[in-house]
């Protein structure tokens, strides 16, 4: 994957959200009757720009291309005729104002909806929600999950009705609930049957025993849960095409060795061309009741900058797909969870329960443009739905600076009937862009260690 492709996806990300960040603050200001004197896509320096309509609203885009602005007409920041005065951003009532604010991230917030709800309308190939063996005396072992179980529904915490499960419909949406759970370090239930089967087990998997920030030590519980090893897909132009490998064929073991489910045999897969010319595999598959073995030969295939070992193999797979009402439901509900999950997340690098290495910058944002990109329209589409929302949830921070900020001002002048004095302003914001300041080094530092640094 090369740089420029990487540049590229990262011009076209900011290119799409911060556009809508700002038309939100921009499209309110004029229903408010403020009048707009600039809409600026980046900061800095002005490369182009226009004015359009009858208030010759200067539409530009500028040299630094990490944010933008929306200049409203505003008595602070200099003399306004009497005509105008009425159009002040300052002379708006508190509550216009503050949707005037809130508006920017609620944009993003709401194009995150949007897009998810276009990727559950569309459909997307997802993997089964059929799991592999457990690992002896993990977390899902101890629950009583089973090799070809079908996890159909699952809810969070131990209490509560059956109106609190939510239908699993993707592999996906296992790995979401869990997410959630290990966050909110709380166990979850779920009702699983055997593929294809009609009976029915409600299980208890005590994912609170598991702690995800801090390396594993010995006896300590794992989660044990990974995807059944049953081919879904063989590639026709894959070194597994003419092995005599079929589509459903349940893999049982690599070479002797016991596959308890797909990341095994994707690790046995990459071993197998660790020397840089792949050995053949024999590999024994379930088929129809009976076991086969069948030799397997790997081939070496660009992987970024290095080469690795791939079969051309996919497991348990099918297209998920939601009506049109489903699917904006679904996006609004996918949003809600993702949000809350950030701040929590937020507030665990806050108390020092998790690393700020999590912290990403444009580097990181760059890789996972380019990479979603070449896995296809959806995978783009959910990066965007998933950054827009981030990019709304941190600028909804009470951090002077940010919207969030603003808006923390104007809770304190609806509470007392007067405004944050201009000298308590100068001195949060001063604080506000400090705290930006060490976050933007923080993520910047994290994508130099990530990309530059050892690997």
């Amino acid at each position: 994957m090369s740089h420029l492709q990487q540049i590229f996806w990262f011009l076209v990300t900011i290119a799409i959200l911060i556009p809508i960040h700002e038309y939100g603050h921009y499209r309110v200001a004029k229903a408010c009757g403020v009048k707009v004197l600039r809409f600026s896509v980046g900061f800095g320096n002005v490369l182009w720009s226009r004015r359009v309509g009858p208030d010759q609203t200067e539409f530009a885009l500028s040299m630094i291309p990490l944010g933008g602005y929306v200049k409203m007409l505003d008595e602070r920041e200099g003399s306004v005729s009497d005509a105008d005065l009425p159009r002040c951003f300052n002379r708006r009532p508190l509550y216009q104002r503050a949707l005037v604010v809130a508006a920017g991230p609620f944009a993003n917030l709401a194009l995150a909806v949007a897009l998810f709800a276009f990727v559950q309308w569309y459909g997307v190939d997802m993997p089964a929600p059929v799991v592999g063996a457990p690992a002896a005396g993990s977390v899902m072992a101890d629950a009583g999950l089973r090799r070809g179980d079908r996890i159909v529904a699952i809810t969070q915490g131990v209490e509560g009705g059956e109106d609190d499960f939510r239908t699993v419909r993707s592999w996906d949406d296992v790995m979401e609930a869990l997410e959630g759970a290990v966050v909110a370090h709380e166990p979850v239930r779920m009702r699983v049957t055997p593929d294809g089967g009609a009976t029915m087990r409600t299980l208890t998997a005590a994912i609170d025993q598991i702690d995800p920030f801090s390396a594993p030590k010995p006896g300590d519980k794992t989660l044990g849960l990974g995807l059944v090893a049953r081919i879904g897909t063989i590639m026709p132009d894959g070194a597994a095409a003419g092995s005599g490998l079929q589509v459903n064929d349940l893999v049982l073991r690599i070479d002797g060795k016991p596959v308890d489910d797909a990341g095994a045999v994707r690790a046995a897969i990459v071993a197998s061309g660790a020397t840089g010319t792949p050995r053949t595999m024999s590999w024994e598959v379930e088929r129809d009741g009976h076991t086969v073995v069948i030799p397997v030969t790997a081939r070496m295939e660009a992987s970024g900058e290095t080469a690795v070992a791939r079969a051309g193999i996919g497991f348990e797979h099918g297209i998920v797909r939601a009506g049109p009402l489903e699917a904006v439901q679904l996006g609004a509900v996918q949003t809600w969870r993702q949000a809350k999950s950030r701040l929590q997340i937020f507030a665990m690098m806050l108390t020092g329960q998790l690393s700020t290495k999590a912290i990403g910058g444009p580097g990181t944002i760059a890789v996972a443009a380019s990479a979603s990109a070449q896995q296809g329209l959806t995978q783009f589409v959910s990066f965007l739905a998933m950054v827009s929302l981030g990019l709304g949830v941190l600028n909804l921070l009470p951090i002077p600076m940010l919207d969030g900020g603003t808006l923390l001002y104007y809770l304190f002048e609806g509470a007392t009937g007067r405004p944050v004095s201009e000298l308590w302003q100068v001195w949060l914001q001063r604080g506000g862009a400090l705290i930006l300041l060490l976050l933007m080094t923080l993520a910047l530092s994290n994508d130099v260690v990530r990309y530059l640094g050892p690997q």
